[in-house]
């Protein structure tokens, strides 16, 4: 499974390895795409989402074909209150503030991979699928 911004503190890894030790499924690998906040915020902020479907787009690098309509059912896409700016913002701090201690318990585990989440999106997942294929 790829759990997306989980674990995002300690008690979160203590919780899940606890529940990965039940079922005797120890995890792998952990990637982090790592950006800097500015573009990070751009990223977020810029994200068109299909609720139904959970397909993202965004303004700059995955434009829907129709301004503001989902390319598969043609419905109505959406900006989620979570990804104003602001908001934002808030999040890349909060996230800031406990990563450090998650990333370090998952170094000592040598399973902690970082992929350069600045470069063109092709890039990003071919360094992804060589951090779990590693």
């Amino acid at each position: 499974f790829v759990p997306d911004g989980f674990p995002s503190n300690l008690a979160e890894v203590k919780n899940l390895e606890e529940i990965l030790k039940t079922r005797k499924q120890p995890l792998s690998n952990v990637i982090e795409l790592d950006t800097d906040d500015e573009l990070s915020e751009s990223r977020i902020s810029g994200r068109l989402v299909h609720l139904a479907s959970g397909r993202t787009y965004d303004d700059e690098h995955c434009l829907p074909r129709d301004s503001m309509q989902d390319d598969v059912t043609g419905e109505p896409l959406i900006r989620l209150p979570d990804d104003r700016p602001e908001a934002a913002r808030a999040r890349l701090a909060e996230y800031r503030a406990h990563i450090v201690p998650v990333a370090e318990h998952f170094k000592r585990m040598g399973i902690w991979r970082q992929v350069d989440g600045r470069r063109k999106p092709d890039k990003v997942w071919q360094d992804i699928l060589g951090g779990l294929n590693h």
